[in-house]
């Protein structure tokens, strides 16, 4: 194949970026990971391309990823030349990447369809409260690993053997230590009771005792003769010996080989537990816990080195829980099996016993799984890279945040597990790499919740996980005058609702989208609504489409549960019950986020689906308690969702006063004193209001007319208030660059605020 290269430039910097392109199945280990690239591209900056090969011009159909999503772009054949147009970023393609990036080209060629990637790169952004809240949902998600990576006792105990990948990794392998674990200790007992062993003629022949001849002997006291002679076994004034010549069978050994298999294995899971420990802890080690500063810039990667540590810390916790359950198991095993040992080299033989035997049977399909993965090794932690690209962190994020959503509520988590998609050459899909099908169930409600299911049209319906199909192969148009066409869609979550309470099942569609409230609002939901609205059916009568929820998660710091969930029907009052329901909902993660807030706004949107589904309310306790919260639709005119839960009846009142026209288009007044407190007022109409509540001093909040008053104690100088404003305040809003540019005003010039990119920017507390 010829060579290929891609080449980006941008007019505000002088630096040439030239990536080497090579086949798309070629795998990045962890090892090469934490290595931090030395190839930078900056977020904010625009970018063209040019493609480098022999020749462009035989190139049709070029489609370009950047982490996995659509760049929108128009390409040049006979120069090679690639400008990008992205909706809502323009020109600048890697506003919405995070940590380390990478490209695929997709196209056709003389020689066929190809697929090309770049390696992995710096993504360079300012370091601000956004990465910080980045970070927040990495941990976030690393702290919920066992969830998305492992499955139930249930799972286990019915041995679904997991599907085959082009290349396993080290959370498959632990996954199925867990199995096997399970496995082993239930299969104890009907090996105990009938184990394998073989005749042993050694005792009849050469009439002398070991250790197995003492322990048949002790089984079956029938064998021992009496004697005159003082040699042999004592009992009362008589002795006694064996009659090797009466013994009706030979006696029985169990060293043979299927004992054998099992108790070398046990072994071997023991060592290889023990290899991978350090191995792993020396890549936590490894990874970068300082920024590389670019000017204003800072390496995004290294935000999120906390997240990646977490998890392999809690990889580690695993292993040794993982070799201190096995060693347990060998004990046992080797108590009732005593036989030799011996070195895997090759996978074992199928016998009778492994065929048929109860116990036998289960413990040799692990032990072929065991061996499908025997080269996977420390290095191979696939769970981490995603990490490394804010495009599939923030939906795994959202979905630890559905899981532990549906656990607070009461659901119980019966299955988690891994389903592998039916592929077809034309799609390019990749399976993801943790579990992607969730089942809980409360009372008669069961929720299966779908990850990245791959929905196909009718005639290839059985291929879809969720029952659900594409009716038809008209896609949304990227452009005026570019129709397009497919054949598959990969929603990000699909939940199914199903209960004894109403016939067929409900389905919810879900997507998650790194961007603001407005980016979604203003160019996402059209393209999704059709979609995941029109395009996709259900093809049983009796099931029925009746929701799509869009994630945001940037800028989503949202503290009010009833401005959590926006409904796009803004011109009515009653938007969240008009079916099928469509919900721009808020979810991001940092010191300050309201968990229980997000549940809320989260059940009572549940709650709305169960009812019209049923034709009546369900969990009528928790009706009661989501009453209160309630949600409210979203004007259109909103850039973000209103916080219509402020109280907008507080009985006392206060002249608003702004210093001029300057301080109050900045969004803070001057400081009225009186004899009881310091009032500072703040506009609503300057700042959004899901901002101001962030602003919190010592005295109590009011809301007045639309203006929200913090009181602060009357012996708290200006300067102390102005720190309080800077250190309760989010750097994006004016107030906090105002209060930032007084103080700096009060202090010498060397000792105004400066980031310090040494402080270990995981130490939260120290923000």
């Amino acid at each position: 194949m010829r060579e290929y290269k891609l080449r980006l430039l941008s007019e505000e910097s002088l630096d040439l970026v030239e990536l080497q392109l090579h086949p798309a199945t070629s795998h990045q280990p962890l090892a090469d990971l934490i290595k931090i690239p030395s190839v930078k591209v900056f977020s904010s900056l625009p970018y063209h391309a040019q493609l480098l090969t022999a020749n462009t011009s035989e190139i049709r159909s070029l489609e370009i990823l950047i982490n996995g999503y659509p760049a929108p772009h128009t390409f040049h054949p006979h120069t090679g030349n690639i400008m990008f147009h992205s909706p809502g970023n323009g020109e600048r393609i890697f506003a919405d990447s995070f940590g380390l990036s990478h490209i695929i080209l997709e196209f056709k060629t003389t020689e066929g369809p190809i697929q090309l990637k770049s390696e992995y790169f710096q993504v360079m952004v300012r370091p601000d409260d956004e990465n910080f809240s980045v970070n927040s949902m990495g941990c976030y998600a690393a702290r919920n690993n066992r969830l998305l990576l492992y499955g139930t006792h249930k799972d286990y105990i019915r041995f679904e053997p997991q599907y085959a990948h082009e290349q396993y990794s080290m959370e498959d392998k632990i996954r199925l230590f867990k199995q096997t674990g399970i496995l082993l200790e239930h299969a104890w007992q009907p090996i105990r009771m009938n184990p394998q062993t073989a005749s042993d003629e050694t005792i009849k022949k050469h009439r002398h005792l070991d250790a197995r001849a003492l322990e048949q002997l002790h089984r079956h006291p029938e064998h021992f003769i009496p004697t005159f002679h003082a040699q042999g076994i004592r009992i009362g004034h008589r002795s006694y010996v064996p009659d090797f010549g009466r013994l009706a069978n030979p006696i029985k050994s169990t060293d043979v080989y299927e004992n054998q298999v099992i108790l070398s294995f046990i072994q071997t899971i023991i060592k290889e537990t023990s290899d991978m420990i350090p191995k792993i802890d020396t890549y936590k080690k490894q990874l970068p816990v300082r920024f590389d500063t670019s000017g204003i810039f800072v390496t995004s990667s290294t935000y999120m080195a906390r997240a990646t540590q977490l998890t392999l810390e809690e990889m580690i916790k695993d292993l040794k829980a993982i070799k201190a359950e096995f060693c347990r198991l060998y004990e046992r095993y080797q108590s009732i099996i005593p036989a030799s040992e011996f070195e895997f080299t090759s996978p074992p033989r199928r016998t009778a016993a492994f065929s048929s035997r109860p116990g036998y049977r289960q413990i040799f399909g692990s032990i072929g799984q065991w061996f499908a993965m025997r080269n996977v090794s420390a290095g191979d932690i696939r769970f981490a890279t995603t990490f490394l690209q804010i495009t599939t962190l923030y939906e795994v994020y959202v979905l630890s945040k559905l899981g532990r959503f549906f656990l607070d509520w009461g659901f119980e988590l019966v299955s988690a597990k891994m389903v592998s998609p039916q592929r077809r050459e034309e799609t390019f899909y990749e399976p993801p790499s943790i579990n992607n099908i969730f089942v809980y169930k409360r009372d008669s409600v069961k929720v299966t919740l779908f990850y990245q299911p791959v929905i196909y049209g009718q005639k290839s319906a059985r291929q879809s996980s969720c029952n659900l199909i594409r009716n038809t192969s008209l896609s949304f148009p990227r452009g005026w005058g570019e129709p397009t066409s497919g054949r598959y869609y990969t929603p990000d979550y699909v939940f199914k609702l199903e209960s004894s309470h109403w016939k067929g099942a409900r389905y919810i569609l879900g997507d998650a989208k790194y961007a603001t409230y407005r980016n979604v609002r203003d160019y996402k939901i059209i393209p999704l609504a059709y979609k995941y609205l029109f395009s996709l059916s259900a093809p049983d009568p009796f099931d029925e489409i009746t929701g799509l929820y869009i994630f945001h998660g940037k800028n989503a710091q949202i503290y009010d549960p009833a401005s959590i969930a926006a409904s796009i029907y803004d011109l009515v009052k009653s938007g969240h019950q008009i079916f099928p329901q469509v919900e721009i909902i808020g979810l991001s993660e940092s010191i300050r986020t309201d968990e229980a807030g997000q549940f809320a706004a989260l059940r009572k949107l549940f709650l709305l689906q169960f009812e019209h589904a049923a034709g009546y309310p369900l969990f009528e306790a928790d009706q009661e308690i989501e009453h209160q919260t309630g949600l409210e639709t979203t004007s259109i005119d909103e850039e973000e969702p209103a916080n219509v839960g402020a109280d907008q009846d507080s009985e006392a009142e206060q002249e608003i006063v702004f210093v001029d026209e300057q301080e109050e288009q900045a969004g803070l007044s001057k400081i009225d004193r009186n004899d009881d407190l310091q009032t500072a007022s703040m506009d609503f109409e300057t700042m959004p209001e899901k901002q101001m509540t962030n602003l919190k001093a010592s005295g109590p909040e009011l809301s007045i007319g639309g203006s929200a008053q913090i009181l602060v104690q009357p012996e708290i100088d200006e300067t102390t208030f102005l720190h309080q404003i800077l250190a309760q305040s989010e750097e994006g809003i004016p107030a906090f660059h105002l209060a930032k540019a007084k103080l700096e005003s009060k202090q010498p010039a060397s000792a105004a605020l400066e980031p310090d990119l040494d402080l270990n920017p995981f130490d939260l507390d120290k923000r």
